[in-house]
């Protein structure tokens, strides 16, 4: 059989739906999924510009959490980073989340993605802006992901963070031997931060409750988690931070796990790849019943119009004049150079396999909305889909 994820989707969506009620957002991502490259989605025809050849192509259906059809984006958006990225050293900074506060974030999905951005934001440029510590402003990237290596449910925030930043005199000043914060520091302050304002805003009546939970028991979750040891990691600084904007493109649409993971399916279980980083980071394997992969999937479909990704500091858009004059200063006075923009060539794809040109799109097939085609019951159709 047949082993990526639209064919796991394809069996275990309408097992799922059976005996588990599930958002609109989950819905439309997997009837995304099965739908991506076929009829339902409508066609193009391309046709190469010196007459050699002529095809019909079925289109993509562009969900952000669709394996198949996320790369171009990604790619887009690392171009991006690319172009903006300082000639400097980067940190790489995890925040995570104890497991007493997922069942809270659950309830709450975007609500606790703010939260995790507004919070890690802060604690890294309030400790950042101490003088004690570095007294400047650097340039971050934030990626919030929701998944494990298995898929479970494991919110945290990847942080793309500059060696240095900007004083309040206009002037680039470097983190001093390699360090960026001490851990201790970081992990207090971020745990106090993130229980304050929950607790405040739980209070507030401004997040749901899980069912059957009450405001005393919440406040106790918080209490208990105050109690633990923080997950916080600050990995050691890349040369360049284009290797980790790479990392955080690579999930940055096309979902939780790719289909060259699937290892195995026959109909009813699914064996996929992880690394386990508890046995040395070793290669392992787990199998799954298809409901049950199909629930972990879907549990990590983003919000709609929830942004996962966002930029701070010298990085956000409003700085780019400060932003230049970091990297004018960092080639002329340090002798660090932006890499050479790579020149992208066309997927072959897109081109022509007699002369090489590229193909042009002469015509669109109309297609019907995805949300008319589905019907009440949300089972995928029979027909239409490979």
């Amino acid at each position: 059989m047949r082993m990526d994820v639209k064919t796991v989707l394809r069996a275990g969506y309408r097992r799922l739906t059976r005996f588990r009620k599930l958002p609109d957002h989950h819905h439309r991502a997997a009837w995304a999924v099965l739908a991506c490259r076929t009829a339902s989605m409508g066609a193009h025809r391309r046709v190469c510009p010196h007459g050699h050849v002529e095809e019909l192509r079925f289109n993509s259906c562009r969900h952000r959490s669709c394996p198949r059809c996320g790369r171009r984006d990604s790619e887009t958006w690392l171009d991006r980073q690319r172009d903006r990225l300082l000639p400097c050293d980067h940190f790489h900074v995890v925040f995570t989340l104890p497991s007493e506060l997922r069942l809270l974030w659950r309830w709450n999905p975007k609500l606790s993605g703010d939260l995790m951005f507004e919070v890690s934001r802060e604690v890294l440029f309030s400790l950042l802006a101490d003088p004690d510590h570095l007294g400047a402003k650097p340039g971050v990237i934030t990626a919030l992901h929701t998944w494990g290596r298995t898929l479970v449910y494991h919110p945290h925030v990847h942080c793309l963070v500059t060696a240095g930043g900007i004083t309040p005199d206009g002037q680039w000043k470097s983190c001093r031997r390699g360090l960026l914060l001490p851990l201790g520091v970081i992990r207090k302050v971020y745990r106090g931060c993130l229980l304050r304002r929950l607790e405040a805003r739980l209070r507030a009546g401004a997040w749901k409750l899980p069912q059957g939970m009450h405001l005393c028991d919440a406040l106790r979750l918080l209490r208990q988690s105050a109690r633990k040891r923080w997950n916080v990691r600050i990995e050691n600084p890349y040369e360049h931070g284009e290797g980790l904007a790479i990392y955080l493109a690579r999930y940055l649409r096309g979902g939780p796990i790719g289909n060259s993971r699937l290892s195995a399916f026959d109909g009813d279980q699914v064996t996929f790849q992880y690394r386990d980083f508890r046995e040395s980071k070793r290669q392992a394997t787990l199998q799954l019943s298809v409901e049950e992969f199909t629930g972990r999937w879907l549990q990590h479909v983003p919000m709609p119009g929830h942004r996962v990704v966002r930029s701070y500091g010298l990085y956000h858009h409003a700085l780019r004049e400060s932003l230049e004059s970091c990297r004018r200063h960092l080639e002329e006075h340090e002798g660090k150079k932006t890499p050479p923009r790579r020149e992208k060539e066309p997927p072959s794809t897109c081109c022509c396999p007699e002369c090489g040109a590229q193909l042009i799109v002469v015509e669109r097939v109309p297609f019907s909305r995805l949300a008319q085609q589905m019907p009440a019951d949300r089972a995928p159709p029979s027909e239409g889909f490979t």
